[in-house]
């Protein structure tokens, strides 16, 4: 395999995972973005599990939770087990499923069990449950903290023109980016055990798996969806006027919207520049402050839009039972957690973002430096650029050249002792032998059942037609406007409580996750069935193959 600069070993024994992972960091990291960022997830991660749960230890300027190999974040699934283990309410097994489904019978090894001793336990129950007592108020904390640093960004981008300023202002900001990360982190594994109580208490009164997920996940305060119900108002306002809505169902420019003169038009135009103020600190892969997002790029809100005018429904939720007794209050406190958790995401995005605003200022004022050349120096580099240093070109090419050859190569699920490589997925290399396979089993991610053509995407830029099941290797918060227009989802990774199968639920989109291959096994134009209670998608017909 091609080395590339910047991964980090296997440490002895560790089982790694793309699971999770590639929803937060979907692409590769450039080496500028792991070099100033590796560290601080790093020191998010260990600040969940070595702070927050008393159950692993850091490797001083190492890597124990996480590592980079070609080119991706992995993380180290026998560490995040551990805890999972020794955490009240959770188990091992119980992590397994929520990232990979029946992992271990396609082929992952079972934890270890016997290991963790009396003290191991009691050590982690006492921090968890002091973390329990004092997360929300560290959560308000973060939130105050992130506005002002993007507020801050925001200034600084405007009014200073020395690159090596603005890069002092983002090396203030950084370490921000570790500790809300680290608190997100905490909020999704206390999630997890909320979750696991929850269904456990509900399965005890003769709920099943799949109607506990759908009453645990209605949830209308999440995040994440807000972005979505935003676009949903804002195309319902634009449908008012034909002239408006066709600049939209086109992704046409803004000053299409300036040259209508009708008070639709200028609510619809004022309406997408508050999008874009509230919510421009989001898009696909934005954990990474490198890579553009909303605020940075309108035309991908243009083309959320455009999907947008296809449904201006409301979403479509069942009623909730009113549960009562401990399974009632198990309930309540698993769906306030995942709220929790959203609301933890949002505060690492806003961080991201305020790095993103100062190092795009930064970069703007160094004209030697291109974006491409920039993204494969370290920070170190870069900041010796600014400072006045040439720019070290011969680094640029030789690390773009390495991360070229494993680019298109996406790693396996799990991997032990050496990275493993994935399929290859789109439909000029989907499998040619599965003209008798009749359904894909996967997990069921969010209820109800929709028949209609695949569109296989390969990101949230690909185009689909409005009512096409999207099928993607794995999508994150960024990608659930486009759920607006689909008809269901499918994934190959994600597990029942991902962030985008959370958003799915509250839309009412059916969902099948973690089918493992479905990107392989379908193409553009098959008609399938999605039964997102089943969690297995059925193929109706097949499109003609080339």
């Amino acid at each position: 395999m091609t080395t590339v600069e910047f991964d980090t070993p296997f440490l002895p024994n560790a089982i790694y995972t793309r699971a999770n992972a590639g929803e937060v960091f979907p692409y590769v990291l450039e080496p500028l973005t792991w070099s100033f960022l590796g560290p601080q997830i790093e020191r998010g991660f260990m600040r969940c599990m070595a702070d927050d749960f008393a159950a692993a230890t850091p490797i001083p300027g190492g890597y124990r939770a996480c590592g980079r190999m070609a080119g991706r974040l992995h993380l180290n699934l026998s560490v995040f087990r551990t805890v999972a283990e020794r955490a009240p309410g959770s188990t091992a097994r119980d992590l397994d499923v929520q990232y990979f489904g029946d992992a271990v019978a396609s082929g992952l090894p079972a934890h270890p069990t016997g290991t963790d001793t009396v003290g191991d336990k009691a050590r982690t129950t006492t921090a968890a449950l002091r973390t329990m007592l004092t997360v929300d108020r560290r959560i308000r904390r973060e939130k105050a903290a992130a506005i002002a640093a993007l507020d801050d960004a925001r200034r600084a981008a405007a009014s200073l023109d020395d690159p090596v300023v603005l890069l002092d202002r983002f090396d203030r900001i950084l370490p921000l980016y570790g500790d809300t990360f680290g608190t997100h982190v905490t909020a999704r594994a206390l999630t997890s055990s909320a979750v696991t109580m929850a269904t456990g208490a509900l399965g005890r009164i003769g709920v099943g798996q799949n109607e506990a997920i759908a009453l645990i996940s209605r949830l209308p305060d999440l995040e994440s969806a807000k972005p979505s119900a935003r676009l949903r108002a804002i195309a319902v306002r634009a449908a008012a006027d034909p002239r408006v809505a066709d600049v939209l169902r086109r992704a046409g420019a803004r000053d299409e919207l300036d040259a209508i003169d009708s008070p639709t038009a200028r609510e619809t135009a004022a309406a997408i520049d508050a999008f874009v103020a509230e919510f421009g600190h989001r898009g696909v892969n934005e954990f990474d402050p490198t890579a553009p997002v909303w605020g940075t790029d309108p035309s991908l809100v243009r083309q959320l839009l455009r999907h947008g005018l296809a449904d201006a429904d409301a979403p479509r939720q069942a009623e909730d039972p009113g549960l009562r007794g401990v399974a009632g209050m198990l309930v309540r406190r698993a769906r306030a957690a995942i709220v929790r958790a959203e609301t933890t995401k949002d505060n690492v995005i806003r961080t991201s973002h305020a790095l993103r605003v100062l190092l795009g200022a930064a970069l703007e004022r160094m004209p030697p430096l291109d974006r491409a050349t920039a993204l494969a120096l370290t920070y170190p580099q870069l900041r010796a650029v600014a400072a006045g240093g040439a720019v070290p070109r011969e680094d640029a090419d030789r690390r773009r050249a390495e991360l070229a050859a494993v680019r298109d190569r996406e790693p396996a699920e799990w991997s032990i002792g050496t990275l493993s490589f994935a399929a290859q997925t789109g439909n000029d290399t989907a499998t040619t032998d599965d003209a008798g396979l009749a359904e894909i089993a996967g997990l069921a991610g969010s209820p109800g059942c929709a028949t209609a053509r695949v569109r296989v995407l390969r990101s949230a830029d690909d185009d689909f037609d409005d009512g096409d099941v999207i099928v993607a290797r794995v999508t994150d918060t960024a990608w659930t406007p486009l759920f607006l227009a689909a008809s269901a989802i499918v994934t190959d990774s994600g597990g029942s409580f991902s962030h985008a199968t959370i958003v799915a639920r509250e839309l009412g989109i059916p969902a099948v996750v973690n089918t493992k291959t479905a990107t392989l096994d379908l193409r553009d134009g098959d008609l399938v069935e999605v039964d997102g209670d089943a969690g297995v998608v059925r193929i109706i017909e097949r499109t003609e193959r080339a």
